[in-house]
């Protein structure tokens, strides 16, 4: 009877570790299909059409996905660039729907590594370049396209994030881990009758229901797919700020020549008015006004040479630098592309902009959520199998328990009521988003246009004239035919014009690069 109950026991082992599958299976699709009609007449639709009502019991937007087989089928269709996976993909959960999430994530950032390697105890990513980029190649940056290479890969803002990405990677394997058996020694009837009792081991495990791991890591999935969408926005976020940042030294630079010319001609009044008055051709006061206009350029470049060394700070803390070198950077302030018209910026907009982007994934996982919290009510089923010997009969008595608790108050209601409103709640954000965006390009689209009416108009018109205006009084000042009040005039005027020009280009640039980078900035102080 003994080596019967061992055998039987053996025999149960092996369920014991490995677990048994439920059959459950939730057949509904996770997100608008091809002929979603929210996006069907193009990105604003969004904005003239409600999201149809959750059904609990049909569903559109849940999770597909099979304890056995899992089939998991992605969003088919979105205005934004996301990425897109095999659409009738049959997986083996967990590890699939792991590899699925991993695939994903290492086809959009190929830094994340696969998350069965993550491992607590290693070290985190450092946010330093490479061994092979030492501190002195930041000499050779002259070009934008050399700054921008060079932050995305020494930021800490980006290693932010994809250290963000990495936890949740890990937080995909935690999530699908079923619960670990229980294994122990009881004994009972100890000494009522005199003798030893009863002493063996028990066996037992918790069998998780209702494709509960399953979803969670599809919840996760989402999660990440968020982190991703997050940290595209980063990036651009500090694109922007590098081009913003870039255009602003080679304004500062601008100005800082500028005043040096001033300064040179302001030398050459000043020496001039010295000839002038020693050959009695100008009064003595004429020599005081031209020395005060020298100094005065003097004043006007120590201004200059302190607004280029604080862009020159503000690009190398984007670079994680503590400041750059004392050389030229490279670029062209006239050689600015024209952007299309508000309503074609404003439709481009809606479908590029990485902040829409991760507000449809958090639909997504807002919805995932709710199929999750759906199935929690079904209640998980626990298991003990017992082995006793009873030393008063010297027999070997065996047993088991089933037991499972029954959803007759808690059904889980109010958390399903909460993710219901969460997916309300993500979808309305979607719609606050795209009004938000049209305000915010209005104020840039203006602000772009005026600067670009400055810059053409003086590029055209203003400065050709004045520069004519003060080279022919100059000459006529040097020959002593023009008196000393013109010839200032003409030098002020002549500074002016260029200093408004230079300053009409750098607003330029900076909407023009805003508005070309979605509207995104502000890298170092903007929160997640």
């Amino acid at each position: 009877m003994t080596r019967y109950y061992l055998v039987l026991l053996l025999l149960a082992l092996p369920c014991l570790f490995s677990g048994c599958a439920s059959d459950g299976r939730i057949t509904h699709s996770m997100a608008p299909g091809v002929d979603d009609p929210h996006w069907a007449e193009g990105p604003r639709s969004v904005l003239r059409h409600r999201p149809p009502a959750v059904s609990p019991d049909d569903d559109p937007n849940l999770y597909v996905i099979d304890a056995k087989d899992g089939y998991l089928k992605p969003r088919k269709s979105s205005p934004l660039p996301a990425s897109s996976v095999d659409q009738t993909a049959v997986l083996d959960p967990p590890d699939e729907l792991t590899r699925l999430c991993e695939t994903t994530l290492r086809r959009q950032d190929p830094h994340i590594g696969p998350a069965p390697d993550f491992h607590p105890a290693e070290d985190p990513p450092s946010a330093q370049p490479p061994d092979d980029r030492q501190s002195t190649e930041i000499e050779g940056l002259h070009t934008l396209e050399d700054f921008e290479s060079w932050a995305l890969s020494t930021n800490p803002v980006v290693f932010e994030l994809q250290a963000k990405l990495q936890s949740l990677q890990g937080k995909l394997v935690q999530v699908g881990l079923r619960p670990n058996p229980v294994v122990g020694v009881n004994g009972q009837d100890i000494n009522e009758t005199g003798g030893a009792g009863m002493y063996g081991v028990f066996f037992g495990r918790e069998l998780v229901r209702g494709n509960k791991l399953q979803l969670s890591r599809s919840v996760v999935c989402a999660e990440i797919e968020v982190a991703q969408q997050e940290l595209n926005e980063m990036k651009q976020r500090l694109a922007t700020d590098i081009r913003v940042a870039f255009y602003d030294l080679l304004v500062a630079q601008e100005k800082l020549d500028l005043a040096n010319l001033l300064a040179q001609i302001g030398q050459v009044a000043a020496d001039t008015s010295e000839k002038l008055f020693e050959a009695k051709e100008v009064a003595r006061s004429a020599v005081l006004q031209a020395q005060m206009e020298s100094q005065n350029a003097v004043v006007i470049r120590g201004q200059a040479i302190n607004q280029e060394q604080a862009a020159r700070r503000r690009l190398a803390a984007l670079l994680g630098e503590p400041d750059l070198p004392e050389h030229r950077i490279e670029g062209d302030l006239q050689q600015i592309s024209r952007l299309a018209d508000f309503e074609r910026t404003y439709d481009q907009l809606l479908v590029d902009s990485p902040e829409l982007a991760k507000l449809f994934e958090n639909i997504q996982r807002a919805r995932r959520q709710l199929t999750r919290e759906r199935v929690e009510p079904i209640p998980n089923v626990t298991w003990q199998a017992t082995v006793q010997f009873d030393t008063v009969g010297d027999t070997v008595v065996s047993g088991f328990q089933v037991g499972f608790p029954i959803p007759k108050y808690n059904r889980n209601q109010g958390a399903i009521r909460q993710a219901e409103q969460e997916v309300a709640r993500a979808e309305f954000r979607v719609e606050k988003k795209v009004l938000e965006l049209r305000q915010r390009l209005a104020t840039a689209y203006a602000n772009y246009s005026q600067a670009k009416i400055q810059v053409d108009i003086y590029s055209q018109e203003i400065l050709p004239k004045a520069k004519s205006t003060f080279e022919l009084i100059s000459e006529g000042y040097r020959q002593g035919e023009v008196d000393f009040v013109s010839f200032l005039t003409a030098q002020r005027t002549y500074f002016d014009a260029n200093l408004a020009y230079v300053s009409g280009l750098k607003q330029l640039w900076q909407e023009h690069n805003l508005i070309q980078g979605l509207l995104l900035s502000a890298s170092l102080s903007h929160e997640n």
